[in-house]
């Protein structure tokens, strides 16, 4: 409820550091809920660090 009554985070996020989502096109996001956030594709030599 912190988040509606402080209208945003008071905290970071964590899973980024923890989990990592692949798609079946071989895209690869450090988050499961940060989809527009592409850390490379596993198909290609495209990777980057975030």
């Amino acid at each position: 409820m912190s988040f509606y009554r402080n209208s945003g985070r008071t905290f970071r996020c964590h899973l980024p550091r923890m989990v990592i989502s692949t798609f079946s096109d071989g895209a690869v996001t450090p988050c499961p809920n940060i989809w527009f956030s592409n850390m490379g594709n596993l198909l290609e030599d495209d990777w980057r660090t975030p």
